[in-house]
C-alpha cells in the first residue's frame, strides 16, 4: 500500500501550490529567473536562510531547462522536510 498523506503534509502541499502560484505571475507552470528571484526575495524577508537551504536556482533545475518547475521546487521542499513533522516544519508565508 502506498504512504498518504496526513492532513497537515496536505496542508502545507496545498501551502507550496499556493506559493509556487503566487510567484508563477505568467501561470506557465515554471519559475523564470525573475519570478525565482522574487520568490528567493520574500523567503528571505521571511526569515528563511537560502545558503542553509540549498534554495537557489542551479540546485532546483533538476532538468537544467533554465527554469523551476512545481514538481522540482517541490521535490526539493520535501527533502528539506517541509512535510515531516519531526523536523519541525515551518508553514509558508506570504
Amino acid at each position: 500500500m502506498a504512504n498518504q498523506l496526513d492532513e497537515s503534509q496536505t496542508e502545507r502541499l496545498t501551502q507550496m501550490n499556493e506559493y509556487f502560484k503566487f510567484f508563477d505571475v505568467d501561470s506557465s507552470g515554471r519559475l523564470d529567473l525573475e519570478e525565482f528571484g522574487k520568490m528567493c526575495k520574500a523567503m528571505v524577508e521571511g526569515g528563511y536562510d537560502l545558503k542553509q537551504i540549498g534554495f537557489n536556482s542551479d540546485l532546483l533545475d533538476h532538468d537544467h531547462d533554465g527554469f523551476v518547475n512545481f514538481n522540482e521546487y517541490v521535490s526539493h521542499m520535501i527533502s528539506l522536510g517541509v512535510l515531516d513533522d519531526s523536523k519541525g516544519a515551518r508553514p509558508i508565508n506570504f
